[in-house]
């Protein structure tokens, strides 16, 4: 026997047990009978009750299987079913004391054809209302296969199953729509990095093609000349490399890949070795470059070299930002639960149209590619976010155009 098979009977003998025990409740509470005249009509109930279930649920089946009725069909199948029962019941226990003359009888067939026509009717009328909230939601999980996102006009409210369903598939919708703004914009996004890749390598090849070339045909042959040319050469192969290197970077962290080796360590240590490295650099242009430690500062659980590394490119892009005569200022503090380490500049700033767009790769707010101020990938911030993120930390910049910018990194403490 099948699940579907064993259910049917189930429910069939449960709704059985329920019609004639509230028959009986009812005749007992209303009717004056012997025992042997409920006995009786426990029996024509039972019986009447069973054969009934037996062929309507038959007819039902056959109909099903043979014209695939409608929902509003299945409805007056139903009512009709529980209506023609009506009839046999009252035809077989009209037999017994309840209906004593020929008028009563016919009167109650009239009334019971009249409340069957009201059962049919109301049942019908009830699957119709069903049937097109159905057809709503069926040409809205139609416009979800065809890709077509935007929100329906209208959907069914109420606590129904039906607006359940309806809920349940608008909550599909919106889900579905986000992930197609995401995967769009994930396009666009590559798009985008395909022509920023291109352009930024191409560049420094073409320079180093040409210089290639004028040695080899002759073109500089004075040594002092050659010396430049070769110092060219290899300040855009090491351009290359770095670029190649944040490329591979950044294709870690998206897929999540990166190894950390982490360990607790004093942040403001991670922060004064990267002073150190880039202190030459700060004094070429004429900016200060400093530290300060507020209050006590407890270990995080970092990778020190990824760390070090997001650090570093925050303060190469501060000093590239600053000008002579300006400020570089690394703080180191707690936060709570966390350490917060900000980098502030007093130079150009950033104009509020970039500060949203300043993580995207390649992006640049400068409106030359090739300005001094631009040289490098375009890469930096957006793998600073990246260390952060996944050292479960968090990064922020705010800035006011003409008074410097600042960049503000937290991280959980060890532990």
């Amino acid at each position: 026997m099948t699940d579907g098979a064993g259910w049917r009977l189930a429910l069939a003998a449960v709704v059985l047990a329920g019609a004639g025990g509230t028959a009986l409740l009812v005749a007992a509470a209303l009717l004056q009978m012997t025992s042997a005249e409920f006995q009786q009509l426990a029996l024509y109930i039972v019986g009447t009750s069973a054969a009934s279930l037996a062929v309507g649920s038959v007819a039902l089946v056959i109909v099903d299987r043979m014209l695939r009725p409608s929902l509003a069909m299945r409805a007056f199948l139903g009512a009709l079913t529980g209506t023609l029962t009506a009839f046999a019941h009252v035809l077989l226990v009209s037999s017994l004391m309840f209906v004593n003359t020929d008028h009563d009888l016919r009167l109650l067939i009239v009334l019971l054809a009249a409340g069957g026509f009201v059962t049919v009717f109301f049942s019908v009328l009830v699957a119709q209302v069903t049937a097109r909230r159905l057809d709503v939601l069926r040409g809205l999980v139609r416009r979800l296969a065809q890709h077509d996102y935007s929100p329906p006009a209208s959907l069914t409210g109420g606590g129904s199953e039906v607006a359940q369903l309806a809920a349940d598939i608008e909550s599909l919708r919106v889900e579905l729509a986000g992930i197609e703004a995401e995967r769009a914009a994930l396009q666009r996004e590559q798009r985008e990095l395909t022509a920023a890749i291109s352009h930024d390598l191409r560049t420094p090849v073409a320079t180093v093609r040409a210089m290639v070339d004028a040695l080899e045909d002759g073109v500089v042959d004075r040594p002092d000349e050659i010396r430049d040319y070769y110092g060219r050469i290899r300040r855009e192969t090491q351009r290359l490399s770095s670029m190649i290197d944040d490329l591979l970077q950044l294709a870690r962290l998206d897929a999540g890949v990166l190894p950390l080796d982490r360990r607790p360590v004093s942040l403001q240590d991670v922060v004064a070795e990267v002073i150190d490295a880039l202190r030459p650099q700060a004094e070429r242009g004429g900016v200060g470059l400093r530290l300060a430690v507020e209050g006590e500062v407890r270990p995080v659980r970092i990778d020190a070299a990824q760390v070090e590394r997001a650090v570093a490119n925050l303060v190469r892009n501060a000093l590239a930002h600053t000008p002579a005569g300006g400020e570089v200022r690394l703080a180191v503090g707690a936060a709570g639960r966390q350490v917060r380490l900000v980098v502030q500049d007093t130079g150009t700033g950033i104009a509020p149209t970039d500060l949203e767009r300043i993580w995207d790769r390649f992006y640049r707010a400068e409106p030359s590619r090739s300005s001094t101020v631009g040289e490098g990938s375009g890469l930096g911030l957006a793998i600073v976010r990246g260390i952060v993120e996944a050292h479960g930390g968090q990064v922020g910049v705010t800035s006011t155009p003409g008074a410097g910018a600042s960049f503000t990194i937290t991280l959980p403490l060890a532990g």
